[in-house]
């Protein structure tokens, strides 16, 4: 597991070609991205973020995941086979859970780092090198590990596909990860609008990332209103 310090700023992103200069920094080694649309944020999983520090949060995970299988059932084509199959379907769809979604590819995680940001107050774009990060299969449980570990979903959807996801597992989501091969790149909060124009340009649009009618709607009013 990736010896545990503090992530510090590592680059500063204001237009594209920042993006660009700083990926050309790491062609020898293989990341995976994540944008978060405020650089005060932990790096926490949305379960670790929500729980009050007064509960249990394995007791409240274990409370969503039953009522996610129960009450999702009938919505359910093809049912998972596994507790990790599980856990990434319920990720997929919102739920508070212990995993954290990254991106193999930088442009994406630039999206969703400006994509909801308000311009107040710089975004984050993080790189984490996964060279030596283990990688679990569909058959692993996720509740049995003792250290952050990685999944790349095998029953893939096409929002996944077009995001180019993959999961990180925490075996406490309370706990901000922090390794030496995760990097921190600020989104300065005054290149905001033009760094979504310029990625939309690029082709990651809300379309592109969530494919589906509700998507293109949402697109199309963005277009030609600017809802």
């Amino acid at each position: 597991m990736p010896r545990q310090v503090k992530p510090t700023a590592n680059g500063v992103i204001a237009e594209i070609a920042d993006l660009l200069a700083l990926l050309r920094r790491h062609q020898d080694g293989i990341f995976l991205y994540r944008g978060e649309d405020a650089a005060s944020y932990p790096l926490r999983p949305k379960l670790g973020r929500q729980v009050p520090k007064e509960f249990d949060w394995s007791d409240i995970e274990e409370t969503l995941i039953d009522a996610f299988k129960r009450r999702g059932a009938p919505y359910l084509t093809s049912r998972p086979r596994s507790e990790l199959q599980w856990l990434t379907l319920a990720q997929h769809h919102g739920l508070a859970t212990r995993l954290l979604d990254w991106t193999q590819n930088p442009l994406v995680a630039l999206f969703f780092a400006v994509a909801t940001a308000d311009a107040t107050s710089d975004c984050v774009l993080y790189a984490l090198r996964t060279d030596e990060m283990l990688y679990v299969d569909d058959s692993e449980s996720p509740f049995a590990l003792g250290k952050v570990v990685l999944h790349e979903p095998s029953h893939v959807s096409p929002r996944v596909t077009a995001q180019r996801g993959v999961f990180s597992i925490h075996p406490d989501p309370t706990v901000a990860y922090k390794s030496k091969f995760l990097e921190r790149w600020v989104v300065k909060r005054e290149s905001v609008v033009q760094l979504l124009v310029d990625v939309e340009t690029l082709g990651i649009t809300y379309e592109a990332m969530f494919p589906g009618l509700d998507s293109v709607a949402r697109q199309a009013n963005a277009d030609s209103l600017g809802i």
